[in-house]
């Protein structure tokens, strides 16, 4: 968790809020640097949070004195802001580098796939049975048959595992 930082968070934004309100309401506490809105691409409309960037770190511990402040009449939620690092889970943050998707480090991590079951094999299973990216969407997860195997800690039953 970062204690010293520049930047917060800025999340519960009205639809109607603009950069230049963000920024006019964070001026009274000090000096900007920068202030962003994070965008849809598809919509081109603001997703309701943002981050602004001060010039001292005193600031932010003055503003996050006070977690929800309110902007254009909607009460929203400041924080000090997070590298992405930070936010992830730490094993899924070293795994990523090894070359695993997130979803099988989550996976793997809830004990749901057996260590050494390889992904691209998973992959081919769930291949031609509905889209591959979302494999718990009415999909069932690989069996003993599809492995060969039988993880110590599962019991099979029927052609699923539990």
């Amino acid at each position: 968790m970062v204690t010293r930082t520049k930047k917060i968070f800025v999340g519960g934004l009205s639809a109607p809020t603009t950069l230049e309100d963000v920024k006019s309401y964070f001026e009274q506490f000090g000096p900007i640097e920068d202030a962003m809105l994070m965008f849809d691409k598809q919509t081109n409309r603001h997703r309701g949070f943002g981050f602004v960037t001060f010039q001292s770190e005193d600031v932010v511990d003055k503003v996050c004195e006070i977690h929800f402040h309110e902007i254009n009449n909607k009460m929203v939620e400041c924080k000090k802001a997070q590298p992405k690092e930070v936010m992830l889970p730490a094993n899924l943050a070293k795994t990523r580098a090894a070359g695993r998707s997130a979803y099988d480090n989550i996976m793997w991590g809830l004990g749901t796939l057996p260590e050494g079951f390889p992904a691209a094999a998973y992959a081919a299973y769930a291949a031609g049975r509905g889209y591959s990216g979302y494999p718990s969407f009415g999909l069932p997860y690989p069996t003993a048959s599809v492995m060969g195997v039988v993880p110590e800690n599962r019991v099979l039953i029927g052609d699923y595992m539990a």
